[in-house]
C-alpha cells in the first residue's frame, strides 16, 4: 500500500486499522464489553417492585444537604438520588424536627432511598421517585447499544471492503492482462462506450490536458474514467475501495481513482496529478 507523503496521524491510524483484522476485532470487543458494562448498568436504575425494596424505620437526626444524606439518631445513614432531592424534598427535611419518626424505602441495587413518610405524609413517592431516578439515567442504555452498535457496523464495513480490494484486484488484473495481448498493443485503451452525460451522477473530479477533457465519476454503483465523452474505464462496487481506472490514449497514461489513506481522489496524466481532492465521502 503506497503512503503519502502528507499523511497525518488520522491517515496514518486509519491505515494500520484497516490493514489488522486482529486490531479491528480487539476494537470491536473492547467496546462491546464498555457498551454491555453500561447496558448492565442502566438496568440497575429501573424500577423495582414495592417487595423488592429494603425498608427501615427510624427517629430522624439530621439531613445533609451537602452530601445528600438522611442521618439518624442510631447512626444509620440513607442517601437521595441526586434528581430525587429536590428543593421542596431538601425544604421539607430541612424543617423535620429530630426524634421524628420515618420510614424508608431503599433500593438495593442503587442503595438510594426511593420513599420517604412521616406518620402522617408521604415526603419522597415510591413511584414518582424510581420513575425520575430512570429518566435520568436511561440514556446509559442507549450509549451502550450505540458503544456496540457502531463498532459492528464499522467491522462489518472493513469486512466488504476487503472482499472489494479482492475484487478490485482482480478486475485490475483482467484489465492489464486484456491490454497486453497482441490485437491491443500500440492502439491504446479501447474505449467501453459513449458516456451518457443525461444520466444523473456525482462528479468527483475533472480537469483538462491539451485536447483531453477527463471527468472521473460515480454513476450509481459504477466509477467511470471518462475522456472526451467516451468511457475508457470503470468500476463496479456498492462500497468504494481503493482503485485505479485508466487508459493509454495517443500514447499518453490518463489515470483516475482513489487512494485509501486519506480517502484522496485523484486525476493523473502521464504520472502528472491534475486534480486531487480529499473526500468525506
Amino acid at each position: 500500500m503506497q503512503r503519502r507523503e502528507d499523511e497525518d496521524i488520522y491517515d496514518r491510524a486509519l491505515r494500520v486499522l484497516r490493514g489488522s483484522l486482529i486490531l479491528q476485532l480487539t476494537i470491536f470487543l473492547i467496546m462491546a464489553a464498555l457498551g454491555s458494562f453500561m447496558i448492565y448498568q442502566s438496568r440497575k436504575y429501573a424500577p423495582i417492585e414495592r417487595e423488592g425494596a429494603e425498608s427501615y424505620v427510624g427517629s430522624f437526626e439530621e439531613y445533609r444537604s451537602e452530601d445528600r444524606v438522611l442521618a439518624f439518631s442510631d447512626g444509620a445513614e440513607y442517601r437521595l438520588f441526586s434528581v430525587t432531592a429536590t428543593d421542596e424534598l431538601e425544604t421539607a427535611l430541612n424543617g423535620l424536627e429530630k426524634g421524628t419518626e420515618l420510614r424508608l424505602l431503599v433500593n438495593p441495587k442503587i442503595d438510594d432511598v426511593i420513599e420517604i413518610r412521616t406518620a402522617t405524609e408521604y415526603l419522597l413517592d415510591f413511584d414518582g421517585s424510581q420513575a425520575a431516578i430512570y429518566a435520568d439515567r436511561k440514556d446509559l442504555f442507549w450509549i451502550g447499544v450505540m458503544f456496540i452498535g457502531l463498532p459492528l457496523i464499522l467491522l462489518l464495513l472493513l469486512q466488504i471492503e476487503r472482499i472489494g480490494k479482492k475484487k478490485e484486484k482482480k478486475r485490475q488484473r483482467v484489465r492489464d492482462g486484456r491490454a497486453k495481448k497482441q490485437k491491443f498493443r500500440g492502439k491504446g485503451t479501447p474505449p467501453l462506450r459513449d458516456a451518457d452525460m443525461t444520466k444523473r451522477g456525482r462528479i468527483l473530479l475533472e480537469a483538462t490536458k491539451d485536447k483531453y477533457e477527463i471527468v472521473y465519476r460515480r454513476l450509481k454503483k459504477v466509477n467511470e474514467l471518462i475522456v472526451n465523452g467516451r468511457v475508457y474505464d470503470e468500476m463496479k462496487a456498492v462500497l468504494e475501495v481503493e482503485h485505479t481506472l485508466s487508459a493509454e490514449i495517443d500514447g499518453h497514461k490518463i489515470e483516475a481513482g482513489l487512494q485509501e489513506i486519506g480517502t484522496i481522489s485523484f486525476i493523473r496524466f502521464d504520472g502528472e496529478t491534475l486534480a486531487e481532492k480529499r473526500r468525506v465521502i
